[in-house]
């Protein structure tokens, strides 16, 4: 999300930009533009105005192998699991990339994989409710990882598109559904004991949040692993199938947003809805009393000792309409 900052009422001076929506300063044109977007900062806090990507879109996702997103749900491979006749024409490309170079060599496995084409950084929180398929004989996961720079999706390449660091998944050498950290040198693998099979796939609502060095792991509302994990560079999201499809119908990832307890800066900000002849008084110094104001109409209505000039700032949310109106004094009380 960016945010282009406007000084003065006509938003005729454009500032620098920030990250939060737009903000505008109007009824006292003077007042900095840091401060006005201060205010904005902790705006964009109280209305939750912070971007949404939503990844229910054809163009968020590169599919090796059976996937498409149509109706509104991401489905990602198919019912066939070993496949050396190419039978359902994919191009079995995990067996290309690992199983001797063509579709149809050795095994001829048929896992399928989409990866969104955008990176993502922490602190954010990505949830999905969809179905998560189990299978005796594959490795079906949900993984975020760094984007292996070596991969090319050649033959005999033995690279994979991403390092699968951590994530869900179903695999045939371990029961249940998992949740998978990568810890130095090996996989921490531990089981999801609320989840249950519907069929052959585990149906619910995934969601991880990680901030920049903790991840939260939950299914169905409940939080069911809290690991540590320390950010090392941008993620991207992989699906994978093998035997029968992932369907997924809602998958979205936001900015982590901290608990009210936790937001300190946010809570520092007095909202006022008085007047703004409200605002405490306060008598300015001499020397700056004698600055030169040019004859307007506004600085003649002025009284000998003006209130604290107060503003008021307009933040809105893109995409929502919402906005609102914070008044603010030069020097911001702590609450």
């Amino acid at each position: 999300m960016r945010v282009v900052l406007y000084k003065g009422e006509t938003m005729g001076n454009q500032l620098s930009a920030s990250r939060f929506g737009k903000c505008f300063e109007v009824k006292r044109p003077r007042l900095s533009g840091r401060l006005c977007a201060g205010l904005c900062l902790a705006c964009a806090a109280f209305s939750g105005s912070a971007a949404v990507t939503d990844l229910i879109a054809p163009g968020a996702w590169q599919f090796y192998g059976s996937g498409a997103v149509q109706g509104g749900t991401l489905t990602v491979g198919d019912s066939v699991g070993y496949d050396p006749s190419d039978g359902d024409r994919d191009g079995n490309p995990y067996n290309v990339w690992f199983g001797g170079g063509t579709a149809s060599s050795q095994q001829g496995v048929d896992y399928d994989e989409a990866v969104t084409l955008a990176e993502f950084s922490p602190p954010f929180k990505l949830t999905w409710t969809g179905c998560f398929p189990a299978t005796s004989k594959g490795y079906n996961n949900i993984f975020l990882g760094r984007k292996n720079t070596a991969f090319t999706g050649g033959a005999n390449s033995r690279q994979y598109p991403i390092t699968q660091e951590f994530g869900y998944t179903a695999r045939w050498d371990y029961s249940g559904l998992n949740t998978v950290v990568l810890n130095p040198g090996s996989y921490d693998v531990q089981k999801i004991g609320a989840a249950s099979l519907s069929g052959s796939k585990y149906c619910g609502d995934y969601r991880i949040d990680w901030s920049k060095d903790q991840l939260d792991f939950y299914f169905n509302g409940t939080k069911v692993r809290t690991q540590q994990y320390v950010f090392v560079g941008p993620v991207s999201i992989l699906v994978r199938s093998f035997d029968l499809s992932h369907t997924i119908s809602s998958m979205k990832l936001e900015p982590l947003v901290a608990t009210t307890r936790n937001r300190r800066p946010a809570r520092a900000w007095r909202r006022s809805t008085a007047p703004t002849s409200a605002a405490p008084s306060r008598t300015r110094p001499a020397a700056k009393s004698q600055r030169s104001i040019p004859a307007t109409p506004r600085s003649r209505a002025m009284s000998a000792s003006p209130p604290t000039p107060t503003a008021t700032c307009w933040c809105t949310s893109p995409g929502k309409g919402r906005h609102r109106a914070w008044r603010f004094a030069t020097r911001l009380t702590m609450t």
